[in-house]
């Protein structure tokens, strides 16, 4: 069984959401750490570009579609 449904991320701006998941988020964090400083300044901007593109009056939300997949492994003999 396939469920869809989507995720909205929220935040206070676009840098706020910037500074949690290059701080809070490992995966996240090793990228931009393992960036030369150019390269990760230009994907500091290009994130704060897309993310303030979804700025509300309550500050940024973006949705994030994902899949949750259920189902049993079958039995094996």
């Amino acid at each position: 069984e396939f469920i869809r449904d989507v995720w909205i991320q929220e935040g206070e701006s676009g840098e706020a959401i910037w500074q949690l998941l290059t701080t809070s988020s490992p995966p996240f964090k090793a990228i931009a750490d393992d960036l030369e400083p150019q390269r990760r300044e230009e994907l500091h901007a290009a994130w704060l570009e897309f993310y303030e593109r979804h700025r509300t009056p309550d500050g940024i939300r973006v949705p994030h579609g994902y899949v949750v997949i259920l189902g049993r492994r079958r039995h094996q003999q």
